[in-house]
């Protein structure tokens, strides 16, 4: 592995696993909504962790919902470092992302994070 992959490299420590992990997330009620994401945040105390929800009622095709999931990864991993978090944030798409292409997904992400001032 490239010295490059191996710092924007996305290993399980720094993704939100299981159910719970999320509900935490989910009941500290820290939100921020854009046009086409919703963030939620945490305190972590520890590294920066990422959760996605992209459900098939909001994006029909897997595809899609794949490479949706692909984008808000690459902003989290290319972000994170420059940002300083020690935040849980889960990801939620809505409804206007099935209409919207993926370079202007990166973007509004990247709008909704730092509108709140989780990172720095």
């Amino acid at each position: 592995m490239t010295q490059i992959a191996g710092r924007y490299s996305f290993p399980r420590g720094r993704r939100l696993c299981g159910p719970n992990a999320y509900a935490e997330v989910f009941a500290f009620k820290c939100r921020v909504s854009g046009t086409l994401f919703q963030v939620y945040a945490r305190p972590n105390g520890a590294t920066a962790r990422l959760g996605l929800v992209v459900s098939k009622r909001v994006i029909r095709c897997a595809v899609a919902r794949t490479y949706c999931k692909r984008l808000a990864r690459e902003v989290f991993r290319t972000e994170s470092d420059a940002l300083g978090t020690d935040h849980a944030v889960v990801i939620h798409a809505l409804t206007a992302l099935a209409t919207v292409h993926g370079d202007e997904a990166i973007p509004a992400i990247v709008a909704v994070i730092r509108r709140r001032g989780w990172f720095g």
